[in-house]
């Protein structure tokens, strides 16, 4: 019985305890970034609390994301549906393919990069609220 009582304990310990924010999830949380391409502002911003980010470029867009080492997956995004025009419609296009392709980022505590399998990148740079 006690081998059963202690095995409970140092299960409900290890539970409690839970596993160790990465330190690149936390160098993101909280943290806002605005990219430009072809003249479209695209914004995205970590909330301080979860592992969410959420953002916008014609329409606004929110995900959840995992962080290991420095791989990210940013996990079924949604968006509106609004129909933006021109240069706005072609950018976002382009963002919304790229969030789900990347596998990758760096964050040197300005500047946000993302990558592919590809090897195709975007930059984001650190911006105050």
């Amino acid at each position: 019985m006690k081998k059963i009582f202690y095995s409970l304990l140092f299960a409900v310990a290890l539970t409690a305890c839970g596993p160790a924010e990465n330190s690149q999830t936390q160098s993101l949380k909280g943290n806002n970034f605005e990219a430009v391409m072809d003249g479209v502002t695209i914004t995205m911003s970590f909330d301080p609390e979860k592992n969410f980010a959420y953002g916008a470029v014609a329409n606004r867009f929110n995900a959840p994301y995992e962080i290991n080492g420095n791989q990210i997956t940013f996990i079924n995004p949604i968006t509106t549906m609004m129909m933006p025009f021109g240069a706005a419609a072609d950018v976002e296009h382009h963002f919304f393919r790229f969030i789900t392709e990347i596998r990758t980022f760096d964050f040197d505590g300005e500047i946000l990069t993302f990558k592919d399998d590809a090897g195709n990148e975007m930059t984001f740079h650190k911006v105050d609220e």
